[in-house]
Formats: C-alpha cells, structure tokens, sequence
C-alpha cells in the first residue's frame, strides 16, 4: 500500500463528509434564491410561520409586519439595458433592502422582481410605515451598474399580524393585495391592507380582460385641457387626457388603467388611437399656433422599435410633426436617462417638440437635464397649489423656473386654480400655465365651445 493513500475507513469518513457537505448546500438550495441568496418563498413562509406561533405564545402585544415589494418599472430595465443588468439590479435591491431592516428581520426574493420583508415583533403598527418610507427615499439614488445609472422606485403593500390575519398565507396575500394598490395609486408609494380592498386582485385581473376590447367597445375616451402664455393668455397649447369609463367597474383613474394598459402589450396601439383622433379634432379647432400636447409612456419609449414606429404612423396619418408636443413624466424619464436621451434625440431631430411632465418629483439631476433633448419643463401642481403656503415649494418654484431659463428651456405650470397663483408665476417669469383656473379638461365639443368664446 501506497503511503499517504486512505485507507478504507477514512475513504467512508471523506464520502460522509462530502455526502453532509451535499445534503447541507441541496438543504440551502432548496430554502434560498440562486441570484440574490435570500430565503426564497419557501423558507420565509416557514420563518413567518414561526414568528407567528412566538407572538401567539408570548401573548405581549407585539406585532408582525409582512411587506410586500415589487418594483416599479423593472420590465423597462430588462427591456432597454438586457436581462445581465436586470440581474445585477435584483442584486442590488436584496443588498439595499437588507439594510434597511434589522438582523432579526427576514427579506426574501419572492419571485421575478417581487420581494418580501417580515418585521419580527414591532411595537406599533407605524413602524412598518418607517421602514416602507426608508426604502422608498433610499431608491431616490441611482443604482450603478456596470457604467449605467439606473433609477427605480417601488410599490409596497404592508399586512399587520394580528389585524390583517392569523395565518402565514393569509398575511403575504393582504401584503399582495395592497401593493397592487400602491400600484394603483400611481406607484412609489406604500399602502396598509384594510378590508375593503379584498377584492382588489380580481377586480386587477377583471380589468386587464377589459382593457383589451376598450377602444373597440368605444370606452376610452378623451378630454382635452386648454395651456395659455400667461402673459397674453394666447393659447399656446392642447393636452390630451384619456379616460376610461367601463361598463362594469365604471370610471377608472388612469393611474390605474395606463399601467394595465402597458402590461397587456397595448400601450403603443393606444398612443397611436389617441394621436390619430385628438389631432383630428385639433384640426376643427383652428389653432395653428398651439401644439397637441401628447403624454408617453417610458414603456413604450424602451420598446426597440421606437421612434421608428411612432414616426412611420404619423407620416401614414399625414400628422405634421411640428404641431405636436411629447410629454414624459420625470419619475419614469429617470429610470433609464441615458436610453430616453437617445430615443428622444430621434423625435426632436424629426422636429417634434418634447417636455418633461410633473417636474420636481423625480430627482432628476442637472446633469440630465442638459443630456435629454426637451423644450419645456411643466412644474408639478403640488408646488403650484401650495404657492404662498409653503416657503420651500415658492422656493422650488422660483428656482425652476430660472433653472428652465438657463436652459433655454419654457417653464409651464400645472394646476394653476388662482388668481394669487397666476400672479406670483407671472411675477417671477413663468411663461405658460394650465389649470382650472383657466379651464378644467373639456370634451371635444365643449373644448371646441371654449376655444369659440375666446375668439
């Protein structure tokens, strides 16, 4: 016999070793997400479970919280950067919400870009609203990825033991639910579960069934609001809202539907319906000057056939581009910057005009401003309201606008509904404004009515 060679009892001793070695790392599969290595469904549903019978034994008023996340837009990032920096982001995120947490709390990667947090005894029910809070301002930074700076926000919904359930199950679908209400309620924010929105996952599903035969069935329809130069009160231009009354679930916000609308894969088959009936109506109109103020989706902007699509089905539709104005909003502009630049590029080389929508709620840099192609920056109407209220949105106000004139950028508030608002924005230069001050979104007869009476 060789020297050094085991002999056969040590050669069981090493096969038990490396057998315990498997059993172990099947085991930690088996609980843990291969990406990010967090416990997966599987495993947090059993610390759940156990959380859940401490707290029924210990009987000292503590509570569990179950936090549902999902993030906002992450079909755009797969879309636009590829699935090897969606997988860097899902990284990134477990990373981030770790430290958000305490050691004794529990995150896991519940599947594709949802994750889920249990809070293990909190005192107070509020406690989860400071975590959900902290995660949603931590997401206000970029995530640097492989050169890429992405921006992401999300959607939370919180279930509470005892409150919302007694049962593992029964918490992380009242955490579901809710978050699909944060969803509903325009994204980056958090939502409790409460009772009445039980029916909200069927209600979601219901609506996504809808939502394929709501143009055809005539139930999306349109208003149009009036933008005037505050200084001549000339029409200056004409946005278009979409509506949605259905025949079921009757009026539905559109920060409900347009999302829907995204997830079918029907976001570029409406935009072209809206651009194709408002600037037919916007021809009856007579108003040369103006521009058609269309809102887009970032969803559609990611697709890899824009612009070329939309500007081949305005050429079909004989739209002269320069009436036109595109707006995106800044919250979902700052998901990818770098990629709209290039696309938006595209539109304005063709001589479309562009805006950022909702200006001041998306954190987005100098930097970026001076990167992506816009004409105009529409101040969000929550400063606009609390003008003379509130120092720092006058101060906010103020400073857009001369950040919008340094630029060689129009600055356009929204929300504009008093004469002591319209007189502050034109004392400090505000060049348009829109609101019900003026005039609340019409139809198309009564916008038409409207522009009559002005001439």
């Amino acid at each position: 016999m060789k020297k050094n060679q085991p002999n056969s009892q040590e050669k069981i001793k090493i096969l038990e070793r490396e057998l315990a070695n498997s059993e172990e790392k099947i085991a930690y599969m088996a609980g843990h997400d291969y990406l990010t290595n967090l416990p997966n469904k599987f495993l947090f549903k059993e610390i759940l479970n156990k959380t859940i019978s401490r707290l029924k034994r210990n009987k000292q008023n503590m509570y569990a919280a179950v936090l549902f996340l999902d993030i906002d837009g992450f079909k755009t990032v797969n879309d636009s950067l590829g699935h090897e920096i969606g997988d860097l982001l899902l990284k990134a995120m477990a990373t981030q919400l770790k430290s958000c947490v305490r050691a004794s709390d529990t995150v896991c990667r519940h599947g594709g870009d949802e994750f889920m947090i249990l809070l293990d005894e909190i005192k107070k029910k509020d406690n989860a609203a400071i975590v959900a809070k902290k995660i949603l301002a931590d997401l206000k930074e970029p995530f640097l990825l492989k050169k890429h700076e992405v921006f992401v926000t999300a959607s939370i919904g919180i279930a509470i033991f005892p409150n919302d359930g007694g049962a593992s199950g029964e918490l992380m679908k009242q955490a579901d639910t809710a978050m699909y209400f944060a969803k509903d309620k325009g994204r980056n924010n958090y939502q409790f579960f409460t009772s009445e929105l039980q029916d909200a996952p069927q209600r979601h599903l219901m609506l996504e069934k809808c939502i394929h035969h709501a143009v055809e069935k005539n139930e999306i329809y349109l208003n149009y609001q009036p933008q005037f130069d505050l200084i001549t009160e000339r029409v200056t231009g004409i946005e278009v809202l979409s509506r949605w009354h259905n025949a079921k679930f009757g009026e539905i916000s559109p920060t409900e539907f347009i999302p829907l609308v995204e997830e079918s894969g029907l976001i570029e088959d409406l935009t072209e319906w809206i651009t194709k009936t408002a600037y037919a109506q916007w021809q009856k109109w007579n108003l040369p000057e103006s521009k058609l103020a269309i809102n887009l989706s970032v969803h559609q902007i990611m697709q890899p056939d824009f612009p070329a699509r939309y500007l081949k089905f305005l050429k079909l539709m004989k739209i002269e581009f320069q009436h036109l104005e595109l707006e995106v909003t800044e919250t979902l502009l700052m998901q990818n910057p770098n990629l709209c630049a290039q696309k938006l590029k595209k539109i304005n080389r063709a001589g479309i005009k562009t805006a950022i929508d909702d200006y001041g709620t998306g954190f987005s840099s100098l930097q970026y401003l001076q990167l992506l192609p816009i004409n105009k920056l529409k101040i969000d109407l929550s400063f606009i309201q609390k003008i003379g209220k509130d120092k720092n949105s006058d101060a906010i106000v103020i400073s857009t606008i001369s950040l919008a004139h340094s630029l060689g950028l129009k600055a356009l508030a929204e929300g504009i509904e008093t004469k002591k608002q319209l007189d502050f924005l034109k004392k400090h230069g505000c060049d348009q404004g829109q609101g019900y001050y003026f005039s609340k979104p019409l139809n198309a007869k009564a916008m038409e009515n409207f522009i009559k009476d002005l001439s």
